[in-house]
């Protein structure tokens, strides 16, 4: 979903400043044909990062149809759409590998309890201290519930970092991916 908004934020930057300029209808007929064709063409997590169009035809995207009568301003938008795609499919790919490797302790009050979870929220281990052992099993389950949730947090806060890198790194205002958390 986060790539879908952002790549559909870089489409609206790119598109929006002709909004109020009077225009032919041929002009919006092609830009929003244009919007269409790039959109089933965006990867998407769904998909395992691929397009609709290349799980649909088995065949990369050649983009011929756009090129073909783009006028100026349309194919800066088209080539700037494509490098965003090709900058957000490298970085995603990057983080999911680092998030992967990476492991986030979470903790109860009183650290009695320590969970382990990687980056992509797999538990990896729990350590329970035998002061902890003593206060019950109630207790415990309390105890280790709240370390699940810290160490879940802070493996949710490095995610949306990394995203929120990615979204400045693509020239989006600051905080707008902070909307996208």
């Amino acid at each position: 979903m986060a790539l879908w908004k952002e790549s559909s934020y870089m489409l609206w930057k790119q598109v929006s400043p002709y909004c109020h300029m009077p225009h032919s209808l041929k002009f919006w007929d092609h830009a929003f044909q244009a919007a269409t064709y790039l959109i089933n063409r965006m990867p998407t997590s769904v998909l395992g990062m691929n397009s609709r169009h290349l799980n649909l035809h088995y065949t990369e995207s050649d983009y011929k149809f756009l090129k073909a009568g783009m006028p100026g301003n349309m194919l800066n938008l088209f080539e700037a759409v494509k490098k965003a795609q090709a900058v957000v499919q490298v970085e995603s790919g990057r983080i999911q590998k680092e998030l992967a490797a990476a492991e986030f302790d979470g903790y109860c009050e009183g650290e009695l309890i320590k969970v382990t979870l990687s980056g992509n929220q797999q538990p990896v281990r729990t350590q329970i201290t035998e002061a902890a052992m003593e206060l019950g099993s109630e207790k415990v389950s309390l105890l280790v519930t709240e370390a699940y949730k810290d160490a879940h947090q802070k493996s949710v806060k490095a995610m949306k970092e990394r995203m929120s890198d990615i979204a400045q790194s693509l020239g989006m205002p600051p905080g707008f991916g902070d909307a996208m958390k």
